[in-house]
């Protein structure tokens, strides 16, 4: 059973996708750098961290 169409008053805005800023993500140097500390101490050894099996 379709839903009803929704009836939205006059004063209502719909965003529109197309027009909405995408913004990128910012990390803190110290997260950066906490995230290195982690990669580093982890047991399948350096460079591997991410690497697809």
């Amino acid at each position: 059973m379709p839903k009803p169409e929704s009836q939205l008053p006059e004063s209502q805005v719909t965003p529109d996708v197309q027009l909405e800023k995408k913004t990128r993500r910012r990390f803190s140097t110290e997260y950066k750098l906490k995230i290195l500390a982690e990669a580093n101490q982890c047991a399948y050894g350096e460079g591997l961290i991410g690497h697809a099996q």
